[in-house]
């Protein structure tokens, strides 16, 4: 009697699989971690001293989390939260200052989720695909 082994398609699809898993799963750097890699919190009151002494450069705000992420001249990146209606009035003093406001910019994740959706499918139509395809050829060997 034939020892039975798992054929190459088999461990092909297995490997497959795998590695569809792996590159799916989120990591943690990738979650939202900043250039420098540390983002600490600030007061108004701090923020205010360093707007006064021009130490911003670069100013981006989060409408829903009512924060706005700061980057200083010496690179350093701060987070200065906000009351929920003072977005107009930091905007105008920041503008009065010349500081940069970049256009906020589009969530890419709804794209990214069908995305992986998508390879996620396509890996597991190949895999049934391979396993219908073995248990046809095992058919014909055992007619």
């Amino acid at each position: 009697m034939r020892a039975k082994r798992a054929s190459t398609a088999i461990k092909l699809a297995m490997v497959l699989v795998c590695l569809a898993s792996i590159a799916l799963t989120p990591t943690a750097s990738a979650a939202g971690s900043t250039a420098s890699g540390k983002v600490t919190d600030e007061s108004l009151q701090a923020y205010e001293q360093q707007l006064a002494g021009g130490q911003i450069a670069v100013a981006r705000f989060s409408a829903k989390a009512h924060a706005m992420h700061v980057t200083l001249t010496d690179g350093q990146h701060l987070r200065v939260i906000y009351s929920p209606g003072a977005e107009p009035k930091l905007r105008a003093a920041l503008q009065a200052k010349g500081v940069s406001l970049p256009a906020p910019k589009k969530s890419a994740s709804h794209t990214l989720r069908y995305v992986a959706a998508g390879i996620l499918v396509v890996v597991i139509v190949i895999a049934v695909g391979m396993l219908l395809m073995i248990r046809r050829r095992r058919r014909e060997e055992q007619y």
